[in-house]
This record gives structure tokens, sequence and C-alpha cells, in this order.
């Protein structure tokens, strides 16, 4: 009896890591895929994402002429990428 239940609780162990490891590789897969999503509407809609960088610059509180400078200004594409990962998760 004893035997059966630490064999039952092994295999119980091996079961929970095993579907903990196959649902982080699937979220890392849906990640990895969400930011091809946002890298393309960056790159490719850029007046409707300029438009909501500068809506969520001014929720941050930032004037509306001081939110579309920044949001026009040429910063590097990883910042802008990342600003709207950060926003839309």
């Amino acid at each position: 009896m004893l035997v059966l239940g630490f064999s039952n609780l092994v295999a119980d162990a091996i079961s929970m890591g095993f579907g903990d490891s196959v649902s982080a590789s699937s979220e890392q897969e849906v990640i990895i895929e969400e930011r091809k999503v946002t890298e393309w509407d960056v790159n490719n809609q850029r007046k409707k994402e300029q438009s909501e960088l500068v809506n969520h610059y001014q929720a941050l509180g930032m004037d509306c002429n001081d939110a579309t400078m920044v949001s026009i200004k040429k910063l590097p594409f990883e910042i802008k990428l990342e600003f709207h990962i950060h926003f839309q998760m």
C-alpha cells in the first residue's frame, strides 16, 4: 500500500512538471506571436499607432501638444515597440 502511494506521488509530480513545461512553452509562443503582430502594426499602420501613443501619453497626464511631439519624435523603433507592448497587455 505504501509503495502504491509513493509511486502515485511520483507520477503526480512528473505529470505536474510536464504540464507546467508545456504551459510555459505555449505561453512563450503566444508572447512571440503577439510581438510580431504589434511590430507589424507599428510598421504598417503608423498614423493609427501614433494616435494610440498620443492617447496613452495623455492618459498619463501629458498635454496634447507635448504628447503629439513625443509620438512623432524619431525614437528608436525598439522603444516605441516596447511601449506599445506594455500598454496593450
